[in-house]
């Protein structure tokens, strides 16, 4: 994962309808790849089929806590999860491709095993090409030239991305440090401590977009906006109430 010191820099979203996207942007260091990962954990009942009771759904949070674990071990972000039709989906981020699967400790001598299925990236590689330019070109222009890029490129490219940078945010103080510095510039903000998901219709398959909301009441690399929405990682930190004591294992 992304581990260097970087410059903040604030670049309108290509494709979100001009929302804004920070991100942290030192392109020398952007990694080549990136990989999205999901994990799907079930608390529906195996003899119905319908969905049981919240103890279920607690013991399918450990679950997926012990896999953050074990998968943040291994250079992979979480950056959250969506809840629906008797399962949990959990979403990584990282520069190197998951396993197939993972196995984690279940009761005090079992195990289980789920599986991963990972998608390389295929927008970064025109992502990682532009930002390069970013220092010599207005962010207004460069957006719209990416626009046409993708367009280019074919209809998969142009549409909303997943959890659009969330893993450039390696460490949950680089992005408190990040709100920190906004407040010394003047931008007043707000955060969503629900840590709200856009998603699509979950039969999809695709990943939902975890966000929160920024109020800004100052220009930004010479750019006004009344308010702007950022994608941010939700941290593995807000997941772990119920894992004190937990250890994680892999197989």
């Amino acid at each position: 994962m992304y581990t260097g010191e970087s410059r903040w820099k604030a670049l309108p979203d290509p494709i979100n309808n001009g929302t804004v996207n920070f991100c942290l942007l030192e392109p020398a260091d952007f990694p080549e790849h990136i990989y999205c990962s999901t994990i799907e954990i079930p608390y529906i009942s195996n003899e119905t089929g319908l969905p049981v009771s919240s103890s279920e759904l607690t013991k399918a949070l450990k679950f997926e806590d012990r896999i953050i674990d074990v998968l943040s071990a291994h250079g992979q972000l979480f950056v959250g999860h969506r809840t629906g039709n008797g399962r949990i989906i959990a979403v990584f981020y990282g520069n190197e491709n998951c396993p197939h699967s993972v196995t984690v400790k279940a009761g005090l001598f079992g195990k289980r095993t789920f599986e991963i299925n990972s998608v390389l990236d295929k927008e970064w590689t025109t992502y990682l090409d532009w930002f390069k330019r970013l220092d010599d070109i207005n962010p207004i222009d460069l957006n719209e030239e990416l626009k046409k890029e993708f367009r280019r490129q074919g209809d998969d490219l142009f549409k909303p991305r997943d959890v659009t940078f969330a893993f450039l945010f390696p460490r949950p103080e680089d992005r408190d440090t990040f709100l920190k510095s906004l407040r010394v510039k003047d931008i007043n903000w707000t955060i969503n401590d629900q840590w709200e998901y856009e998603s699509p219709d979950l039969e999809s398959g695709e990943a939902p977009s975890f966000w929160c909301t920024i109020d800004i009441n100052t220009p930004i690399d010479g750019i006004e906006f009344d308010s702007m929405r950022i994608d941010l990682e939700q941290t593995a930190e807000q997941h772990q109430g119920e894992m004190d004591g937990w250890e994680a294992g892999h197989g």
